[in-house]
């Protein structure tokens, strides 16, 4: 098993602060986080999206590993 980016953590609280019981974020309210258009998510092949139907959200997890 793969250990955890230093700092992973500590990202993944404040996200979880940002969206309380939360899972999963979409792309406006990721857009409102990290203040970056959706063109841009979109583009970026590294970026932490799922696409479910016509919806892209975002795992919580998976952002905070992208940030560090």
């Amino acid at each position: 098993m793969a250990r955890e980016k230093q700092g992973v953590r500590e990202q993944y609280e404040a996200l979880l602060e940002m969206f309380p019981g939360r899972v999963t974020i979409d792309l406006p309210e990721v857009k409102t986080a990290l203040n970056i258009s959706r063109d841009a998510v979109m583009r970026d092949k590294t970026f932490p999206k799922k696409k479910i139907g016509n919806r892209v959200v975002v795992p919580l997890w998976g952002l905070a590993n992208w940030l560090v």
